[in-house]
């Protein structure tokens, strides 16, 4: 097993298994294929970390638990174990992320993990070797601190980096510095305009070779400012256009979003009729001239379109019809006849086959019987003045069967027509949160913008709240689904699942939120016998065949589970891997017994169910290895 545990299978591992999850929308096939290599990969880096073979395998598995995404198997104590020993080896990144988790800006994951002082350090030590990375996350933390005298360090430092062309660096100068009414240049707005235009001669020089995140925030603040006339003449020509040129990088960020409430379209138009409004920092020197920080009295700006309408595209004059958000359902046709018990019967067939769940499989036909009953009132001229939301919590442990009933909800809510297309979207915490402070919300809407027509399941959403800890942006996701919730119910179910504890907590601790879920729905644990069942379907479903000494080895290892090893067998997710360790032995049987029989070749025997059988008095029990 050990040698199978080496830095190429990790390479390998990692890029299949990043390639797999950056398809949003995944099948079942694919959801097992992500678990397993997930488990290969996992055990992989956790074995090359203890080895301290490998520096990325060390920073891959800390970085996922510090950030979410999978379970890692580790404890504090071993995450902060790899990282020294990675930084030792004079590993930069695992300083950094060593030093943002006693800087607070990952999830909290212990009572004594801020040590900010400690993380001062670790970053200052990434920043004298000349990593940019380093440097400017020591100038974030610097300029948090609040101390003028850090604040100037920070302001240095970000200095340099702009010089050196760092675009993140423009971004958080300008941020901080000049946009934040704290920030000590704020009202400076000449000064800040020209940061913006300095970080667009750097993209137009150098190119876009750095995250383009930062060059979309970039053009999004220089349209703000040509939009008010804010350290410029006012221009709305040039702030469409760089709102163009922000949205065709954040295909659905808040540029994207501007352009639609002012009912404009995102895509480029020909401006060969209004002239050129591309527009280089060049000629903003060339215009300001020696008094780039000096400012004239201007009178007081209104937002008000009628003083430069003459000159304004007729498209720029649009209004807004209605708040983004709302987007109705198409019409139904006229024609379409109204749901009926038979359909809902016939749309609910593949919940039949599901093994246990019966209290499940209820509240979901209630929930639709409340749907119908609804419409039926409509059709009858009776006027609802609240319509039901279908939003869901799905609390349960894990294995419980709540990914598998929400895909099913998918392909129901669009055979009843409630939804356009039905396809289910996939995302969890990970997914979601961005590591820059702007960058969640604009993530967040485009798993939003994926999902719409359709349902989106947010797993273990419970990571979400963190209501404590003001440095993490889950709350920033959390706030925006709220709103989006409520914008997008006619066009899209959302379904947030996780723990009953912590799933209970976060509802508690955001009224908001609660009031916009229509079910909350409890999976509980599969009974010994169901999971004992789960396992001969998964052998019948790839029609194999199972003897009777088999089943009742399977019963035993089940029954014989308890206390923690029972906790943390994953119920059907548990099953899963002992049925797949089973054609794994009955492989080996097979091949080394030079076994050719049809009927053995599809058969899973006693010796081939994973389990220790120990002797006891006249019966036996069994254990799981």
């Amino acid at each position: 097993m050990a040698e199978d545990l080496n830095i190429e299978r990790f390479i390998v591992l990692k890029e299949e298994y990043e390639t797999l999850r950056g398809s949003m929308n995944k099948s079942g096939a694919t959801y097992d294929k992500i678990s397993n290599i997930e488990r290969d990969l996992v055990t992989c880096a956790h074995y090359l970390a203890r080895q301290a073979d490998n520096v990325d395998a060390i920073y891959w598995i800390c970085d996922k638990y510090l950030y979410g995404g999978c379970e890692t198997g580790i404890s504090t104590e071993q995450f902060e174990e790899y990282l020294k020993t990675a930084i030792e080896k004079e590993h930069v990144p695992s300083m950094c992320l060593l030093a943002r988790y006693y800087h607070g800006w990952g999830r909290p994951m212990s009572a004594r993990q801020v040590r900010k002082a400690d993380a001062i350090d670790l970053f200052e030590r990434a920043a004298k070797v000349g990593n940019q990375d380093g440097r400017y996350n020591l100038a974030c933390a610097l300029r948090e601190s609040g101390d003028s005298t850090n604040r100037k360090k920070s302001e240095k430092l970000l200095t340099d980096l702009m010089n050196e062309g760092y675009l993140g660096a423009f971004y958080t100068y300008y941020l901080r510095f000049f946009w934040e009414e704290e920030g000590p240049h704020h009202g400076n707005e000449q000064g800040g305009f020209e940061v913006l235009l300095r970080a667009l001669s750097c993209i137009d020089t150098r190119g876009l070779s750095q995250e383009e995140f930062y060059a979309s925030e970039i053009y999004y603040y220089i349209a703000l400012c040509y939009y008010e006339g804010v350290g410029c003449d006012q221009n709305v020509d040039r702030a469409v256009n760089y709102m163009r040129k922000s949205a065709t990088l954040r295909e659905y960020g808040d540029a994207y979003f501007w352009l639609k409430n002012k009912g404009l379209s995102v895509e480029p138009r020909d401006f060969s009729d209004h002239g050129d409004i591309s527009y280089s920092a060049d000629e903003y020197y060339k215009e300001l001239g020696d008094n780039v920080f000096e400012q004239d009295e201007e009178e007081p700006y209104e937002d008000d379109l009628t003083s430069y309408n003459d000159d304004c595209p007729e498209d720029l004059k649009t209004e807004l019809k209605a708040p983004l958000g709302f987007l109705p359902f198409k019409k139904k046709e006229e024609d379409q006849s109204p749901i009926t018990r038979e359909d809902l019967d016939r749309v609910l067939k593949p919940f039949d086959k599901l093994i246990g769940l019966d209290g499940i499989k209820e509240q979901i036909r209630m929930m639709f019987y409340t749907v119908m009953a609804n419409e039926l009132r409509r059709s009858k001229g009776v006027h609802l003045t609240t319509k039901q939301s279908l939003h869901m919590v799905f609390t349960g442990n894990p294995g419980t069967g709540k990914t598998m009933v929400a895909r099913l909800l998918g392909d129901v809510f669009k055979e009843l027509r409630i939804l356009k297309k039905g396809h289910v979207v996939e995302v969890d915490r990970s997914t979601l949160i961005g590591q820059y402070i702007g960058q969640t919300e604009t993530i967040t809407k485009e798993v939003v913008n994926k999902a719409i027509g359709g349902v989106l399941f947010i797993d273990e959403a419970h990571g979400l709240e963190k209501g404590y800890s003001p440095n993490d942006f889950g709350q920033d996701a959390l706030s925006l689904l709220v709103k989006e919730m409520e914008d997008f119910r006619n066009n899209m179910v959302v379904i947030m699942a996780g723990y009953p504890q912590e799933m209970n907590w976060m509802l508690d601790s955001n009224p908001g939120l609660r009031s916009r879920i229509g079910v909350v729905i409890d999976f509980p644990d599969y009974t010994d016998d169901e999971m004992t069942n789960i396992f001969e379907t998964y052998v019948e479903e790839i029609g194999f065949k199972i003897n009777k000494a088999a089943k009742e080895k399977v019963a035993h290892v089940i029954c014989g589970l308890e206390g923690k090893k029972k906790d943390t067998f994953g119920n059907a997710r548990g099953v899963r891997k002992m049925f797949e360790e089973s054609l794994r032995n009955q492989a080996r049987r097979i091949i080394e017994g030079d076994i050719t029989h049809k009927t053995q070749l599809i058969t899973i025997r006693e010796e081939d169910i994973p389990g220790k059988i120990i002797p006891k008095g006249d019966g036996k029990i069994v254990r799981l290895k």
